[in-house]
């Protein structure tokens, strides 16, 4: 069990803010080499637009699709730069699952740099490659890690609350407002909105999707945008930036590209992730790149939200463990048992944050429950507003389990085990095992590794079992790009006039999100490509 603490270990409200550290990174001078190109699309069948359904035609420089981080970074940026820029949002607000995020890691913004530490980029960048096994695009990671920083302290300069807490090793940054830690949509896009609603050469259009690209041979030549009324305009623009969200909600991209079974996955990322951008991107030439890479969250209690707080209470433990004062600490785990009534997994491995290992694990399994007792409904009821230094899980412990449909209890685990629909039999026997080990009374080794005194056990009745689920913030498997955001083609080479960022880009990417390794680079990077991309379009434009 690792001892950093997870990436959600702030402690907030008065100011005070800690962030993890990262696993120790390696050291070294080798240089990268590229993952060989997925091939292009075969087609995703998007209905084509009819050029007879075009009610008008406008033109302007550059058309951002999307308002989260990325849509936001890069439309408000190529705006100041003095591109005539058409910025299109198929919700009726902005901001996307960007708005709700928790922190980003950026590194050698000026106020790290300003504390002495600054980020061994190196280092960085090997990390990062070794956990996707070298699959990353080599140019992409490089333009986030010295891009970056430049993107944050741009974003600074218009007024995001953005606050370093991080170590040169792991460089966090959250949003820190009046009153506490508030959430990217309040202390990062609101400013960066504000700034933008007052450019003249910046037209924002919510309640507008696009549904196709305007392409010139094989160049990306403008867009199709369905107006609120149904219209559809042709908006011709010398360059396209894609940053729509990936496909975390899109049913049936989530179950061709995942590699577990898609119904056993909850995404919890806001309405509007349907893969369109990376959809049109395939079909205007562009080539994938990680396709089914994930950016797993913690698992959740069914039917919970994410950070609701009999998810925080059962599936975030190792993380939070209350004292005789009420003050939480790193603890111990619960055991979780599958269908059969039997454990499945080194349960103490969730300290170290590998969440694509957990979730998938998980959602192997045909169904599976978190097991816990009233020692811990009684430890856990103490906190009633529980800030967490990412945001704030307010109610009981005790009345939010009493009220789930998710959670059952009984006075012995036999009953528990009828309540559940699993053997009687193997879940005593399964819960026996693991409670003689913890306590001394079995010295033999535990079947999966775990050192029982990270585990908890199960001795005070009544008790209790959470069904629980995989959960992932969103997608990050996209279309490949080069360095400059610019999407490929399979052989390699640009495809013109078309840029993408967030998680329409998969170049970042290889295997799932580093949870634990680097947590915080997807928004970053989010941030990061965005401004990338509407430096690169507007230099290609001469803007």
């Amino acid at each position: 069990m690792s001892n950093d603490l997870s990436r959600r270990s702030f402690v907030a409200g008065a100011g005070l803010v800690t962030a993890s550290a990262a696993a120790a990174l390696a050291a070294g001078c080798s240089s990268a080499p590229e993952a060989p190109a997925p091939a292009a699309g075969e087609g995703t069948g998007l209905p084509p637009v009819d050029p007879g359904a075009v009610a008008a035609t406008e033109e302007c420089d550059i058309v951002v699709v999307g308002s989260g981080s990325a849509g936001t970074y890069a439309a408000v940026r190529a705006a100041e730069r003095g591109a005539r820029v058409v910025w299109l949002e198929k919700n009726a607000s902005r901001g996307g699952t960007s708005a709700v995020t928790e922190g980003l890691c950026a590194p050698n913004t000026r106020a790290q740099l300003a504390t002495g530490g600054e980020t061994d980029l190196q280092a960085f960048y090997e990390s990062e490659m070794d956990w996707h096994d070298w699959g990353c695009v080599s140019d992409v990671v490089w333009a986030y890690l010295n891009n970056a920083g430049k993107a944050i302290d741009w974003a600074l300069e218009q007024g995001a609350l953005l606050t370093y807490v991080g170590a040169p090793e792991a460089p966090m940054y959250i949003c820190i407002g009046e009153n506490g830690w508030v959430n990217m949509g309040t202390g990062m896009l609101t400013p960066l909105w504000d700034y933008g609603d007052t450019m003249p050469n910046l037209d924002l259009r919510l309640e507008t999707p696009v549904v196709g690209l305007v392409m010139e041979g094989e160049k990306v030549a403008g867009v199709y945008a369905k107006s609120p009324d149904g219209s559809i305009t042709q908006i011709n623009a010398k360059a396209v930036v894609l940053g729509t969200g990936g496909w975390g909600r899109n049913p049936a991209m989530v179950a061709d590209r995942l590699p577990v079974p898609s119904e056993r996955v909850v995404f919890c990322g806001m309405d509007g992730q349907d893969g369109d951008g990376i959809n049109m991107a395939i079909d205007a030439g562009a080539c994938e790149h990680s396709r089914s890479a994930v950016m797993y969250g913690l698992s959740k209690v069914v039917g919970d939200p994410w950070d609701g707080i009999t998810t925080i209470f059962t599936q975030w433990p190792p993380s939070w463990w209350v004292d005789p004062e009420g003050i939480c600490s790193p603890g111990k785990c619960l055991p979780m048992v599958n269908h059969e009534g039997r454990r499945f997994y080194n349960e103490t491995l969730v300290e170290e944050c590998n969440t694509s290992r957990l979730n998938v694990c998980i959602a192997s399994q045909p169904k599976v429950w978190t097991l816990f007792d009233q020692d811990h409904v009684d430890a856990y009821s103490v906190i009633t507003d529980f800030n967490y230094g990412t945001g704030t899980a307010v109610g009981n412990f005790a009345e939010s389990i009493a009220k789930s449909p998710s959670i059952v209890k009984a006075d012995t685990i036999e009953d528990l085990a009828k309540a559940m629909g699993v053997p009687p039999e193997t879940l005593s026997e399964t819960i026996g095992s693991y409670n003689a080990r913890i306590l001394g009374e079995d010295d033999s080794h535990d079947p999966f590794g775990a050192d029982p005194g990270y585990q908890t056990p199960l001795l005070t009745p009544p008790f209790y079992a959470a069904a629980i689920e995989s959960n992932a913030y969103g997608s990050c498997g996209g279309i490949r790009t080069d360095g400059k955001m610019n999407a490929m083609h399979a052989d390699g080479t640009p495809v013109e006039g078309l840029y993408i960022g967030g998680q329409d880009n998969g170049s970042f990417w290889y295997n799932d999100y580093p949870y634990g390794e680097h947590g915080g680079t997807g928004q970053a990077f989010c941030c990061t490509s965005g401004f990338v991309a509407a430096e690169s379009a507007c230099d290609a434009l001469g803007i």
